[in-house]
């Protein structure tokens, strides 16, 4: 199965009595026999983990169970991700999140370009539609790798829904768009600048940005 970059996180309030942390076995239990939880359960009181414990399965079809240094991935966490390395590409000067993206992605069209912004794509007020959505349903989309302006022509280009800003709409293209002008605007790849800018400087053993299967990472 695919893994989920997250943690179950119950955290215990200062005067709970300490017999209480046992009771996250309870409800893991509970969540699994009801809902089928998969996961990592994390346990703690005040400042301090109490538990890390893995329930179920990581894996089902071959039996792997869940462990507490079990790899996830992370689905539209990374959003968050991306913002954080856009927002400190714009500490340092390099964006800025009100300017038209044609600025800095010129080979962008002309028409929609002007009229996009980073602080549109990333509140999913931009209008830009979501075609990855139906590029997901096309099995010949499936194990393709693309470079991000390649991903961004094919998928992230399409006449705007809505004008900027009149609306909201969720749509995973917006951030094709933002990570080609990051790439554009460092001249590193996405994967690099995570890395540098986060995963390094956080001290991440386990966290970084992946290509095809999720699995094969080592």
């Amino acid at each position: 199965m695919k893994r989920l970059a997250l943690l179950a996180a119950i955290l215990l309030g200062a005067g709970t009595a300490p017999a209480a942390a046992q009771s996250y076995h309870d409800i893991a239990d509970a969540s699994a026999e009801a809902d089928g939880f998969n996961g990592v359960m994390l346990v703690g009181k005040g400042g301090r983990i109490a538990a890390v414990e893995g329930f179920g399965r990581a894996d089902a079809a071959n039996g792997v169970p869940m462990l507490p240094n079990t790899r996830f991935e992370t689905g539209s966490v990374s959003k968050w991700i991306a913002s954080i390395v856009i927002l400190k590409l714009v500490d340092q000067g390099k964006l800025d999140l009100d300017a038209p993206i044609s600025r800095y992605l010129p080979d962008y069209r002309a028409d929609t370009g002007a009229r996009l912004t980073l602080r549109r794509l990333m509140s999913h007020s931009s209008g830009v539609p979501n075609q990855i959505l139906a590029a997901r349903k096309d099995p010949a989309t499936r194990g393709i790798e693309l470079d991000q302006m390649e991903a961004v022509r094919r998928y992230a280009s399409g006449d705007l829904a809505f004008a900027p800003g009149t609306a909201w709409d969720y749509s995973h293209s917006n951030w094709l768009i933002a990570k080609a002008i990051v790439e554009r605007v460092s001249g590193r790849s996405y994967a690099a600048l995570v890395d540098r800018l986060l995963v390094k400087p956080l001290g991440l053993k386990d966290s970084g940005v992946y290509r095809g299967d999720s699995g094969a990472v080592k």
